[in-house]
C-alpha cells in the first residue's frame, strides 16, 4: 500500500518538469475520508511510535516528504499534507506547519489566510518561545492588514486576541504591549466601520454629498491609511480644512512641507488610530522634503520624525532569540556539487534559496532556472524578456520577483513560480538589494538614491531616500545604510529612528534573526564588518578585513557571518567574531572568475557561491562547543 501512495510516484516527478502545474480543487470529504484510512493503515506502526513530542514532529517531517513525493494521487497527497499540518501545529512545530500550509497552496485552491489563522490559534496554544512567538506575530499581523482591508474584522480580531495569553507568558512588555495595541487599533477601525455603512448607501445614490465624503474620507484616510482612496473623499467633504489639504495634496505639484504641517496639525487633534495614521502621512510628506529644508524648519521637522521615531525604537525586541552562548567552534565545508544548466555568459550573477531551502532560483541571462537542490535538476524556467540581475523569493514560497536591465530601463518582474506564470510588471524600478517583506506585502528595491516600496500588484506604496537596505525579520520595519549612519524606519510610513555611525562607506546590511543586531560590512581603507545593537544602539562586535569585501551572508540562525573578500569567502563566529573557515585556499574560483553573490540554505546545512564562471553548492559541517 505504502508503495502504491508513494514509492512508485516519485518517478512520476521528472515528467513534464519545466511544464507549469495548475491548482486542483480540494478533494470532496468523501474521497478524503478514503485517504485518512488508507494512510492511518499506512503510517500505524509510526503512529504507535510517536509518544513523545520530539518524535511527532519527526514523523510530521517524514509525512510531508512523503505527501512531496506524491504526483499521481491528488486526493492521497492532499489528505497527507493536511494530516502533517495539523500533528505539527499540535506538537508545536511551526516550520513544519507553514512548511505544509505552502505545499497544499501550491497545489489546491484554498483559503490560505484562513487556513494560516486557524493554526496561528493552535501553535499560539503550544508555550511558543520569543522567536516562534515573533513568527506567528508577524503573520497574524500580515492576515490582520489583509483582512482589514477587506473589512473583515470577525476574522481580524480573534486571531489577534489569541495571541495575547501566549505574550503575557513570555512576560516581554514589549510583545505583550504590541499585541495589545494591535488588538485595540482594530477594534477601534471595526467600531468607526458600523458608521461608514449609511454613508456608503448615501453615496451610492448621492456622490458628492460633502457629510458622508467627509465620514467616509475620514475612515479611509484616518482608521484605514488608505490615503489613495480616502483623499477624494475628504476633497468632496464639508469640512473646510480638511478638504483644502485633500485637494492641495491632490494637485499637480503640492508643498509638501505645509502638507506635512497641515496633517501633523490634524495628528495633535487626534488619538489612538487617526493620530498615529496622520503622523505617518505627515512624516512621508516631510521626508519629501528634508533633504532641501534649512534652517528652523528643518530643525521643526527633524523633530517631529525623532518623536515618532520613539515608537520605532520602542518595538525592538528586549529579549531576542539567543545564540549559542560560544556558538560553534569550528567549520568544515565540502563541495557536492557544480550546478549545470545554464546557457548564459559571460555566467551567472544572482541566486536564491526558496524559503524551505529546497529550491534555487538562478539568473541565467534573461530566464530565471528554478532548480531542485536536492535533486540537482532544473524544474522550470520562467522567461524574462532582458537580463535578469537580481532575485528574491516571497517568504511564502509562492513568488520570484526578477530585476532586470536593458539600457537605462530598470524593470521588476514579478512571477507566481507553481504557475510559472508573469503576475506584475513594475516599470521604471529600482533592482538593486531586491526584497520582499517578511510579510510580503511589499516588494523593494534601490534606485539609486532612493528605495521603491511597492505592492506585488506594482502599486507604489513609498519611495523614501536611500540606498542600501535590511528589512527587519521581527517587525514591519527597514533599516537603511546613509552616511554615518542607520535609519530603522516603518515601511508602512510613519516614524523613524536615526542611529550615528563611526566614519565609513557601508557597502551592505543584513539582520540578523533576533530584529535586533544589524550586520554592516564596510568597504574602502577601514574595510570590516560591524554588528550593531540596534536597541543598545552602539557597535558590540567588529571584524576588520584584509581585502577588498563584496557581499555579507548570514547563516538562519544567527550564529555565523560570511563575507566574499577579494574572491575568497570567509566564514567567522557571529558571538565572538573568530574567523571559522576560509574558502579560498585553494580559491572555489578560477584567478580570471568572480564571486558574485552567496547564500545560506533556510536550515543551515548548505552554502552557494555564485560565480561568473558557473555556480557550486557546498555542505557545511559545524563543530559545537
Amino acid at each position: 500500500m505504502r508503495y502504491s501512495l508513494v514509492a512508485t510516484l516519485v518517478f512520476a516527478s521528472a515528467i513534464h518538469a519545466d511544464e507549469p502545474k495548475k491548482r486542483l480543487p480540494v478533494p470532496s470529504d468523501a474521497d478524503q475520508n478514503v485517504a485518512v484510512k488508507v494512510i492511518a493503515d499506512i503510517y500505524k506502526g509510526d503512529y504507535e511510535k510517536a509518544k513523545t513530542s520530539e518524535r511527532r514532529i519527526e514523523l510530521a517531517k517524514k509525512m510531508l516528504a512523503d505527501a512531496m513525493a506524491t504526483k499521481n494521487d491528488a486526493v492521497g497527497r492532499y489528505v497527507l499534507m493536511r494530516i502533517t499540518r495539523d500533528a505539527a501545529a499540535q506538537s508545536g512545530d511551526v516550520e513544519t506547519t507553514f512548511a505544509a500550509i505552502a505545499e497544499i497552496a501550491r497545489g489546491y485552491t484554498v483559503d490560505v489566510p484562513l487556513m494560516k489563522s486557524d493554526v496561528i490559534r493552535v501553535l499560539a496554544t503550544k508555550n511558543p518561545s520569543a522567536e516562534v512567538y515573533q513568527r506567528l506575530y508577524l503573520e497574524a499581523s500580515s492576515l490582520t492588514d489583509t483582512w482589514v482591508v477587506e473589512d473583515r474584522y470577525d476574522l481580524a480580531v480573534p486571531l489577534l486576541q489569541s495571541l495575547l495569553p501566549a505574550a503575557r507568558k513570555l512576560r516581554d512588555p514589549v510583545a505583550l504591549k504590541q499585541v495589545t495595541l494591535r488588538v485595540k487599533e482594530v477594534e477601534e477601525i471595526e467600531k468607526e466601520h458600523g458608521s461608514v455603512k449609511a454613508s456608503l448607501g448615501t453615496l451610492a445614490t448621492n456622490a458628492r454629498d460633502g457629510e458622508a465624503n467627509l465620514t467616509v474620507g475620514r475612515f479611509l484616510c484616518f482608521q484605514k491609511g488608505d490615503w489613495a482612496k480616502g483623499l477624494p473623499h475628504l476633497a468632496l467633504g464639508n469640512e473646510k480644512t480638511l478638504a483644502t489639504l485633500a485637494t492641495v495634496e491632490l494637485g499637480e505639484k503640492p508643498d509638501r512641507l505645509a502638507l506635512g504641517d497641515g496633517w501633523w496639525e490634524q495628528a495633535e487633534k487626534s488619538d489612538g488610530v487617526s493620530k498615529q495614521n496622520l503622523q505617518r502621512h505627515a512624516a512621508e510628506c516631510y521626508r519629501a522634503v528634508l533633504a532641501v529644508l534649512s534652517g528652523l524648519s528643518k530643525v521643526r521637522v527633524e523633530r517631529r520624525l525623532a518623536e515618532i521615531g520613539k515608537k520605532v525604537a520602542a518595538e525592538i525586541p528586549t529579549k531576542p532569540k539567543v545564540i549559542d552562548k560560544e556558538g560553534p567552534t569550528s567549520l568544515e565545508l565540502k563541495k557536492i556539487a557544480d550546478l549545470d544548466g545554464h546557457n548564459s555568459k559571460p555566467g551567472m550573477s544572482h541566486l536564491a534559496f526558496s524559503p524551505d531551502g529546497r529550491l534555487l532560483a538562478e539568473e541565467d541571462g534573461a530566464t530565471i532556472l528554478v532548480r531542485d537542490v536536492a535533486k540537482r535538476e532544473v524544474q522550470s524556467r520562467l522567461n524574462c524578456s532582458e537580463r535578469i540581475q537580481s532575485l528574491a523569493w516571497s517568504h511564502d514560497g509562492k513568488f520570484i520577483a526578477a530585476g532586470r536591465a536593458t539600457n537605462d530601463a530598470r524593470v521588476i518582474e514579478v512571477w507566481n513560480v507553481p504557475e510559472a506564470k508573469r503576475l506584475t510588471t513594475v516599470e521604471d524600478a529600482g533592482i538593486a538589494y531586491l526584497q520582499f517583506s517578511p510579510d510580503d506585502t511589499i516588494v523593494a528595491a534601490s534606485k539609486g538614491s532612493t528605495i521603491g516600496f511597492w505592492r506585488p500588484s506594482g502599486k507604489l506604496v513609498s519611495s523614501p531616500p536611500g540606498d542600501r537596505f535590511a528589512f527587519s525579520p521581527t517587525q514591519k520595519v527597514v533599516a537603511v545604510a546613509g552616511k554615518n549612519k542607520i535609519t530603522v524606519a516603518s515601511y508602512q510610513g510613519g516614524g523613524e529612528m536615526v542611529i550615528d555611525l563611526p566614519d565609513g562607506n557601508i557597502f551592505d546590511l543584513k539582520y540578523l534573526p533576533d530584529g535586533r543586531t544589524v550586520a554592516l560590512l564596510y568597504s574602502g581603507r577601514n574595510s570590516r564588518i560591524d554588528l550593531l545593537d540596534l536597541a543598545q544602539r552602539r557597535i558590540k562586535l567588529s571584524i576588520p578585513l584584509a581585502g577588498d569585501p563584496w557581499y555579507l551572508a548570514v547563516s538562519p540562525d544567527g550564529c555565523i557571518i560570511a563575507a566574499i573578500v577579494s574572491k575568497s569567502v570567509f566564514f567567522w563566529n557571529a558571538k565572538s567574531g573568530r574567523e571559522l573557515y576560509v574558502l579560498g585556499d585553494p580559491k572555489p574560483v578560477a584567478e580570471d572568475d568572480d564571486i558574485f553573490f552567496v547564500d545560506f540554505s533556510s536550515d543551515g546545512k548548505t552554502f552557494c557561491i555564485c560565480a561568473r564562471n558557473g555556480m557550486q553548492l557546498w555542505e557545511m559541517t559545524y563543530g559545537k562547543p
